[in-house]
């Protein structure tokens, strides 16, 4: 769990979760294929983990995950800086591709 300093910025949603739900399909090399990505929200991480049981009992596979990640730019002063879990490295301001032209 992350620590609010001063330094740190407040987390825009710190109950929103993002979930990805795979089913079994033997033509993929890994032996699942997303079924489907949403987010959702829940009061703490146990309701989120209740809910990821009910979803892989009717056999599919879940996988939860907080939604905003604290990431820290690749500039100086590395400032930190909430960003989506789902965003390319590339795009992201934490790496140095998204700073390169």
């Amino acid at each position: 769990m992350e620590t609010n300093t001063t330094e740190t910025p407040v987390c825009p949603d710190p109950h929103l979760y993002a979930y990805t739900v795979y089913r079994t399909d033997r033509r993929t090399k890994t032996g699942w294929r997303v079924l489907e990505e949403y987010e959702m929200q829940f009061q703490d991480e146990q309701d989120a983990e209740q809910h990821a049981r009910y979803v892989s009992a009717t056999g599919c596979r879940v996988e939860y995950r907080k939604y905003w990640v604290l990431k820290h730019g690749f500039l100086s002063p590395h400032k930190p800086f909430w960003e989506k879990w789902n965003v390319p490295h590339y795009c992201s301001a934490a790496s140095e591709t998204y700073w390169s032209t």
